[in-house]
């Protein structure tokens, strides 16, 4: 009997369904048996990170696709989710600053924007999409445009 007051920990049956990969697959892959991944998949089993990797490595995802947030259950987001809200904010930003909208649009993207930073408030940062023709500077390149190289000379250290 399954007691459904028992806290997850992981989401590896979730993620493992998810995939469309059957429990035979993921056990060979693992180097266990089938009736192990069953009991190592069970969201209660508390493992340890060496068999999470193992897990994440199996099913091809990241490991936040598989750990679970204590407090409310919902899976870390991943880069991935997080990358297309920066960009969703790129947009709204860039129709705050660069577009003529007429007062019933400016109220919808106003409340994108909130609604986005409500999901993500670390978006309140986020700058619009650079026009076309403009120079970009240091702070838009980010760090790597500030490393000097120098030519090669044909020798070899």
């Amino acid at each position: 009997m399954i007691d459904k007051n028992r806290t997850k920990r992981h989401q590896v049956a979730t993620v493992r369904k998810r995939e469309g990969m059957s429990l035979s697959r993921v056990a060979k892959r693992l180097g266990v048996t089938r009736r192990d991944a069953r009991l190592l998949e069970d969201e209660s089993q508390d493992l340890r990170i060496s068999m999470i990797y193992r897990w994440a490595h199996a099913l091809d995802v990241p490991v936040s696709e598989i750990l679970m947030i204590s407090d409310d259950d919902r899976p870390i987001s991943n880069l991935q989710n997080r990358s297309k809200l920066v960009l969703a904010m790129k947009t709204v930003e860039s129709m705050r600053q660069n577009c003529e909208l007429d007062e019933r649009t400016k109220r919808l993207v106003e409340e994108l924007r909130k609604q986005l930073l409500n999901v993500m408030p670390e978006l309140d940062d986020v700058k619009s999409w650079p026009r076309n023709g403009t120079r970009r500077g240091l702070d838009d390149l980010g760090k790597a445009a500030s490393f000097v190289f120098s030519e090669p000379t044909g020798e070899m250290d």
